[in-house]
């Protein structure tokens, strides 16, 4: 049986794996379509990445 400490890191672990998903993405869609209007997502998506990494170490 999972406690609720455990579901928190699992959940935290899905955060980081779609976060780090997502930042792959939007750093292959601005190199191919050149948009570079589009790159302020890459800095959001870094921070709310290392924000998710942050979290998981201090639970």
């Amino acid at each position: 049986m999972l406690t609720a400490r455990d579901r928190l890191k699992l959940w935290t672990l899905a955060t980081i794996g779609f976060t780090f998903l997502v930042f792959v993405l939007a750093s292959v869609l601005v190199v191919i379509t050149e948009s570079w209007t589009q790159l302020w997502t890459i800095p959001a998506l870094y921070l709310a990445f290392i924000g998710s990494i942050c979290l998981y170490c201090k639970i």
